[in-house]
């Protein structure tokens, strides 16, 4: 089963710029997405540590091997 994400890497990135560079903030733009402001800063606090990469979302499940599984219990 495939993940679909909600709003597109285009528009995190955009939204993340508007804010960082001061023409909006993390409250209206959460109030024009219908979501809360603290999803738009933790899309902020993700591209700050990772850069624009950050905010692509994997339209997959991640996948382990066995002795992996094993390794982690």
């Amino acid at each position: 089963m495939r993940r679909k994400t909600k709003f597109s890497y285009e528009t995190k990135i955009a939204v993340v710029q508007r804010c960082l560079i001061g023409k909006s903030n993390s409250n209206y733009e959460a109030l024009l997405l219908g979501i809360s402001p603290t999803r738009v800063r933790e899309w902020i606090t993700v591209y700050d540590l990772l850069g624009d990469l950050g905010l692509i979302t994997s339209s997959k499940n991640s996948v382990y091997s066995a002795a992996l599984k094993q390794c982690i219990r």
